[in-house]
């Protein structure tokens, strides 16, 4: 328990403090499996902790963007891209995901949030 806590102040510090470089905070979300330039699937169960440190980023990625003036940013994209597939893909094939696959509440109100930031071209490529 205590080591859960320490983990997750160290990776709230790492993350909220922008130091890493752009290319170790992509090996971090590889590293979690919720690399979004990453092909394939997108996981529709994100454990909590992992989508924490993926929002953080999302969000801090999004509102550079925004202040250069381009919210749309390709990551975020990206994983709109990839969930969608992901559950369509699910839906033509007829199969009923596990409760472990299944997309958590968390993660569809950062989809959500993700969403919202974009401009209404970024939102029509959706």
């Amino acid at each position: 328990e205590e080591f859960a806590v320490a983990l997750y102040h160290f990776n709230h510090s790492l993350v909220t403090s922008d130091l890493p470089a752009p290319n170790l905070q992509t090996t971090l979300l590889q590293q979690l499996g919720v690399s979004p330039l990453s092909d394939g699937a997108w996981p529709l169960y994100i454990h909590p902790q992992s989508l924490s440190v993926l929002s953080r980023l999302l969000l801090i990625w999004q509102h550079k963007a925004t202040t250069q003036g381009d919210p749309d940013v390709t990551e975020c994209l990206r994983i709109w891209e990839r969930c969608i597939n992901t559950l369509k893909q699910a839906a033509l094939q007829g199969t009923s995901p596990a409760e472990t696959e299944d997309l958590n509440v968390e993660h569809v109100q950062l989809l959500l949030l993700i969403f919202h930031n974009f401009s209404e071209k970024g939102r029509r490529s959706v």
